[in-house]
Formats: structure tokens, sequence, C-alpha cells
């Protein structure tokens, strides 16, 4: 991954998850930023994250337990 789509992916990650406060929404919001950004250069770093898990149900351990 180039320090570019590197930086795009976390930085659209974190932004992601505060605001939606779910793991997996974040990781799949960070793909697709980050290869809607480096697709015209080829660059298809987008595609290295994995998120292994249920997207619906990745909600953040910490607020879980909160509740």
């Amino acid at each position: 991954m180039t320090v570019r789509a590197a930086a795009l992916f976390v930085e659209t990650f974190y932004g992601a998850l505060v605001d939606q406060q779910n793991v997996g929404r974040a990781v799949l919001e960070a793909t697709r930023a980050t290869m809607q950004e480096l697709w015209g250069r080829a660059d298809l770093a987008g595609l290295g994250a994995v998120f292994y898990g249920d997207v619906g149900t990745a909600e953040r351990r910490e607020l879980q337990q909160a509740e």
C-alpha cells in the first residue's frame, strides 16, 4: 500500500469509526473512498484491507460493554 493510500484509508477509517461507531462499516467506507480516489492511477491499494466479521454487527466493543 502506498503512503498516500494508507493515509487516505486511515483518515477515512477513523473518521467513519467515530461517526458510525461500527468497525465493519468504517472499513467498508475507507475501502470505497480509497478505491474511488486512486482508481484512475490504477492503484488498487484500497482492496488490501480485509475485515473478517459481520459488517452489520461489528459494534465497537467498548460501546457494547457500556450498555
